[in-house]
């Protein structure tokens, strides 16, 4: 029996300077380091071990019992740092402090046994049986001691299995030999507290088995491999979230961004946050949280033709978001400053026009307000409901003083004369449509094409076509006739009627009126006219 003791003691010697061996080689991380410092005090413990059965006298076996307490009281710690953080579990700083602190306390207490009762009430020495060892009648500082080994032995085993609960494949099998390493140690402890094993410390043993379960683990699943570990560092320093599902679309993993994100990750019935994470995804708006700005994507994970899970992936698109906003801002108040000015030289322009032909800027701001008004009736109608669009109604408006811009190729003496226009002199005046076009075709062929250009080019060139065809450049009839044209050819005959120009006298409003419903399905389409007539009183107080 001595033989088999001192034999177990190699043994977990043995096993542990080759996981150490391993340990070392492998990447620099957190759970590595921790398992390192592990190994170290398991090896000092079984040393220590190793020394008290095979020393000859009281003094040397408490000598041995020291080296011994200098591993063994820090390795239930260790054991529960590293199940904690293995399952994603972090304790608070003040704890870490204060259970080091125990753990400190305990280590003096045994190193000082001699001086006091406090861990040790008696000491002997058994040296003629099989192995020595110490007698021992424990002391209230041992009583403590182990009731806190047994508690992280509960707690550790809990957490375990609730991680096997929570993890599917491989990850699963890892905690499972996790469980294996904690439960092992736990039933050498209580066997050896119930007083069955004759003095004979149990726990070595189960350490030794332990030591035996984590090399398998490691080169069967790859415990501690470099890249799993680089990767899992990767991770959990990203700066974008991560969430990691079950194929049942239960939670799995979060990394740390994802945790500061929704810390109810955290907890186990956290449904609703996945829910709630997943709308984003699927109604594809960016998620807004304090200053940070993220896109949220979901993918599943494929391995060898199967589903495994899924990814939802919560990017941090701060930078580019706010530039991209601060740009689009900019773009648009320089766009708008340029259309402001551009609004500003073709009024002006139109202008012009209309005082070479012998009457001031009013009939443009009085044709556009017929437009404008003429245009919001519209939207009222189930027929031009679709078409005639808040932006549609502006871009009349703005364009409508463009319709007379061929003017601006017209001899003054046509344009100012007085009386009847010969045969010649009418078809000059009647190409100023022709030109119009031409002028808004040249004048702006640099601009891109708009809403806005295409509204001003029809207003211009087809304003004096005739609903029942007899009108020019092109003699369109009815709905031939782009619709802005149609509502430009109304609100500019309207208002011409109540001008006085230097070939004729004013109408009065209802003069003008009178002539408008007498055209209606001559010059004027039917339905714009009676649109017309429905929004006179608003068109009247025009001027």
């Amino acid at each position: 029996m001595y033989y088999l003791c001192v034999a177990i003691q190699y043994v977990g010697i043995i096993v542990v300077l080759i996981g150490l061996a391993y340990l070392l080689q492998q990447w620099a991380s957190r759970p590595q380091s921790i398992m390192l410092f592990l190994s170290l005090a398991v090896l000092i413990n079984e040393m220590g071990y190793l020394f008290e059965i095979t020393s000859g006298t009281l003094d040397s076996a408490i000598m041995a019992t020291k080296i011994s307490y200098i591993g063994k009281v820090f390795i239930p710690l260790l054991a529960l740092l590293f199940v904690f953080y293995y399952c994603g579990i972090k304790l608070p700083n003040v704890l870490m402090i204060v259970l080091t602190a125990i753990h400190m306390a305990v280590l003096v207490l045994v190193l000082t046994l001699e001086y006091h009762t406090l861990f040790y009430t008696e000491i002997g020495f058994a040296g003629d049986g099989m192995f020595s060892y110490l007698i021992h009648r424990h002391g209230i500082g041992y009583v403590v001691y182990m009731a806190l080994i047994l508690c992280y032995a509960v707690v550790s085993l809990l957490v375990c299995w609730n991680q096997i609960q929570k993890t599917e494949g491989e990850e699963k099998e890892k905690v499972w030999y996790l469980l294996l390493i904690v439960l092992c140690p736990t039933f050498g402890l209580v066997l050896y507290l119930s007083g069955l094993t004759k003095g004979y410390d149990t726990t070595e043993v189960c350490y030794v088995i332990s030591g035996i379960i984590l090399l398998v683990s490691i080169f069967r699943t790859d415990f501690f491999d470099t890249v799993n570990l680089a990767k899992d560092y990767v991770v959990d320093n990203l700066s974008d979230g991560l969430v990691v599902l079950g194929n049942q679309d239960q939670f799995v993993y979060a990394n740390a961004p994802a945790l500061r994100l929704f810390p109810e990750l955290k907890e186990r019935k956290c449904n609703k946050t996945i829910r709630k994470i997943r709308s984003y995804c699927r109604e594809g708006t960016r998620l807004h949280v304090k200053d940070k700005v993220y896109v949220v994507s979901e993918q599943e994970i494929i391995h060898n033709r199967s589903l495994r899970g899924k990814m939802i992936y919560l990017q941090d698109v701060t930078d580019g978001y706010n530039y991209t906003a601060k740009l689009e801002t900019e773009v648009w108040e320089k766009k708008k400053k340029l259309l402001d000015t551009q609004h500003s030289l073709i009024v002006s322009l139109a202008n012009m026009v209309e005082a070479r032909d012998g009457v001031t800027g009013l009939h443009i701001m009085h044709t556009s307000s017929y437009v404008e008004i003429i245009a919001r009736a519209l939207q009222k109608k189930q027929k031009f409901r679709e078409v005639m669009t808040d932006d549609y109604v502006a871009v009349l408006s703005e364009a409508a003083p463009l319709h007379d811009i061929g003017k601006i190729s017209m001899p003054d003496a046509i344009l100012r004369k007085e009386g009847s226009l010969t045969t010649e002199e009418r078809k000059t005046i009647n190409s100023h449509p022709v030109m119009g076009a031409q002028i808004i075709d040249s004048v702006l062929v640099d601009v891109e094409k708009n809403d806005y250009l295409v509204a001003a080019r029809e207003m211009a060139y087809y304003h004096h076509e005739r609903w029942d065809g007899s009108g020019y450049p092109e003699g369109l009839k009815g709905e031939e006739i782009p619709l802005s044209a149609r509502i430009m050819a109304i609100a500019d005959v309207y208002d011409a009627l109540l001008a006085k120009r230097s070939y004729k006298g004013a109408c009065t409003k209802e003069e003008a009126k009178q002539i408008i419903m007498e055209q209606a399905g001559k010059q004027f389409d039917p339905e714009l006219v009676e649109v017309f007539l429905e929004n006179i009183e608003e068109i009247e107080q025009i001027r």
